[in-house]
């Protein structure tokens, strides 16, 4: 099920409408099709917000009485304020999969060795109403020296992998290891150091 975006389109685009735009509540947002134009319109935040919060990921975009149905393609953040500067839709097909990139979330720590992520995002495949928010990664089944590979993952149900199957995801590494560097680290450190008088 899709929720109901009212948007209205953007007669000025540039920085200085975007900024006048948001400081009345809305988003700058354009909707990306490959089989027409893209169209530049706006939304309100809090509407969108809102949506996130629920995990909606499909949306009817009403633009001028007419549904466009979309998913998010990219989320532009505004670092400084915490606020949403642009959000860019993707046009989709009710029923038909669409790739997405969505981001990994690493549960526990190794039982032994040190973590180390390599990757933070998989592309998958879905119908749009099965996006999923997260991929969970069971940190705390992995083992000194052991390594996890893209295929390896668990994906919800109705989600294929689209990123190739042996992309390394994490690797553990020995916790000896790791100390060594520290040591040679905090060595240097100390070597740079100038004497007191």
């Amino acid at each position: 099920m899709a929720i109901t975006l009212n948007a209205e389109l953007r007669e000025r685009v540039g920085s200085r409408a975007s900024r006048k735009l948001r400081a009345n509540g809305g988003i700058p947002c354009s909707l990306q099709d490959p089989k027409a134009a893209v169209i530049t319109f706006s939304i309100q935040e809090d509407k969108f917000l809102a949506a996130r919060r629920a995990h909606e990921h499909l949306f009817d975009i009403s633009i001028d009485g007419v549904n466009h149905p979309a998913v998010v393609r990219e989320l532009q953040w505004d670092y400084l304020t915490d606020r949403i500067n642009h959000v860019e839709f993707q046009a989709v097909v009710r029923g038909v999969k669409v790739e997405s990139q969505v981001s990994l979330t690493f549960i526990g720590r190794p039982s032994s060795g040190v973590l180390n992520t390599l990757v933070d995002q998989v592309l998958i495949s879905s119908l749009p109403s099965l996006i999923p928010d997260t991929i969970e990664v069971m940190a705390s089944a992995l083992g000194e020296g052991e390594q996890l590979d893209a295929s390896a993952l668990k994906l919800p149900e109705g989600c294929t992998l689209v990123t190739a199957g042996e992309t390394t995801i994490a690797t553990v590494s020995g916790a000896d290891a790791a100390e060594e560097t520290e040591s040679a680290e905090g060595e240097g450190g100390a070597e740079g150091e100038t004497p007191s008088a």
